[in-house]
C-alpha cells in the first residue's frame, strides 16, 4: 500500500474545506426553521391573494347575475301592457349567457298574475297543469340559454326555498348550491 502524504498547504486546505462544510451544515440546521417559516408564510400570502381574487371575481359575477334578475323583475312590475309569455322566455334566453354565475332563471307568477289568462295556457311551454306561468330557462352545456321546462320545485316552502324566501322577504335571494337536472345534464 502506498501511503498518501499531504504537505502543509494541502492539510490546511482540507481542514478549511471540512470546516466550511461543517459551517454550512450548522448554518442550514440553525436556519432551517426560519427558511421553512418564510416558505410557509409566502405560500399563505400567495393563497390569500388568490382566494381574494377569486372571491372578488365571484362577487362581481354574482352582482351581475343579481342585476339581471332584478332588472327583469322590475321590468315585469312596471310594464304597462302585458308581455307575451313566449316573448319573455325568448328575452331571458338571450340575456342568460351574459351572466356567468347563473345556471338558469325560474320565473314563477302567482295564478293568473302574469296575464290573467292561465286557463288558455294549460301545459303550454312555460305553463303548468293549470296554466300558471312558471318557465325555467337554463344554460346548456354550450353556455347558450334554452327553454328547459316549467318550474315545479317551487311548491315546497322550506327555509332555503328559492321561491318562498324572496316572496316572504321581498328581497332577492341566492340559495345554497343544490343538484338539479338541467336540460341534458343530470346533476348540475
Amino acid at each position: 500500500m502506498k501511503r498518501i502524504s499531504l504537505n502543509l498547504c494541502q492539510r490546511i486546505a482540507l481542514i478549511a474545506a471540512v470546516g466550511s462544510v461543517l459551517l454550512i451544515v450548522l448554518i442550514l440546521v440553525v436556519m432551517y426553521p426560519s427558511i421553512v417559516r418564510m416558505a410557509k408564510q409566502g405560500a399563505q400570502n400567495q393563497l390569500l391573494a388568490q382566494t381574494s381574487a377569486i372571491g372578488s371575481r365571484i362577487s362581481t359575477q354574482l352582482t351581475k347575475g343579481n342585476q339581471l334578475v332584478e332588472s327583469l323583475a322590475s321590468m315585469l312590475v312596471v310594464k304597462q301592457q302585458p308581455a307575451m309569455r313566449a316573448d319573455l322566455i325568448d328575452m331571458v334566453i338571450e340575456a342568460l349567457p351574459s351572466s356567468p354565475m347563473l345556471e338558469g332563471i325560474g320565473i314563477v307568477f302567482e295564478p293568473n298574475a302574469f296575464d290573467g289568462a292561465d286557463s288558455l295556457f294549460i301545459y303550454k311551454p312555460g305553463s303548468d297543469h293549470v296554466g300558471r306561468y312558471a318557465p325555467y330557462l337554463a344554460k346548456g352545456a354550450d353556455g347558450k340559454g334554452k327553454f328547459d321546462d316549467t318550474c315545479f320545485n317551487y311548491k315546497v316552502d322550506s327555509p332555503d326555498s328559492w321561491y318562498f324566501v324572496p316572496m316572504h322577504t321581498g328581497k332577492s335571494y341566492v340559495t345554497d348550491p343544490y343538484y338539479v337536472k338541467i336540460l341534458d345534464r343530470d346533476s348540475t
